[in-house]
């Protein structure tokens, strides 16, 4: 079943003081704090599917979750400490936690220190917002930021207004409905955004805003429709000048 710690959260100081070995979940509500000797805070891998914390996580230590670690806080979560590399990095992390009411001063989800993945960074629920420390970098394998609209995207934004946050990208990407301020992305792969918002500041980000035409080609002033297959048609927008692009 379920492992849960319901109050005050997990806090170790010694040496694998929390070793568990487990086939399913570990839910902690309060914080994860783990300190600096030895494997602190490990979740062996014996199917081990979820590790999901409530509450604010810190990592000083060697930090062993090979699979997904959720943050399911329902009031701002701020991750510190070790968080990077095969040792202290995550698998999968997936943000569940959209309480932020304003993505720089009040963001759901608060990245004090550096962060990377070796799986896919995930964050799909709808006016989430994810802050990342400036002038620092975040590494992941595989990137998913899904917002629900335009008016419900993922905000990204940087700890310092107007100094960047760099992310680096080695993976797969998909990327839609996300409005992001001060990032340079160009460690690694460009980031492909679809309908999404350039809040300014950002390097290494293609912006597509995609349109869907339809309806019938007609070789002259509408009178010859082409019924034949295997032609191209080019469409330039943003001209008010007819012609052949």
């Amino acid at each position: 079943g379920m492992v849960t710690y319901n109050y005050g959260g997990v806090h170790t100081d010694d040496a694998d003081a929390i070793s568990i070995d487990c086939a399913k979940n570990i839910y902690v509500a309060g914080y994860l704090y783990s300190a600096t000797n030895g494997n602190d805070f490990a979740v062996r891998k014996y199917g081990i599917d979820a590790l999901t914390v409530g509450g604010n996580f810190t990592n000083s230590g060697n930090l062993n979750a090979p699979g997904t670690v959720y943050l399911s806080g329902a009031s701002p979560q701020t991750l510190s400490g070790n968080m990077t590399g095969t040792t202290n990095g995550f698998n999968n992390l997936t943000i569940l936690n959209n309480s932020g009411t304003n993505a720089q001063t009040n963001p759901g989800v608060i990245f004090a220190n550096s962060a990377s993945t070796t799986g896919t960074f995930t964050a799909t629920l709808a006016s989430t917002t994810i802050r990342f420390p400036a002038n620092a970098t975040s590494s992941v394998a595989n990137l998913t930021l899904t917002g629900a609209s335009a008016a419900a995207p993922i905000f990204l934004r940087s700890g310092t207004q107007g100094t960047p946050w760099f992310l680096n990208v080695t993976g797969t990407q998909s990327v839609s409905y996300v409005d992001t301020r001060d990032s340079y992305a160009c460690w690694g792969s460009a980031i492909n955004a679809s309908n999404s918002t350039d809040s300014t500041g950002n390097t290494c980000w293609n912006f597509l805003n995609y349109f869907l035409l339809s309806g019938r080609v007609y070789t002259d002033e509408g009178t010859s429709q082409l019924a034949t297959a295997g032609k191209t048609l080019t469409v330039r927008i943003g001209t008010s000048t007819p012609g052949f692009y």
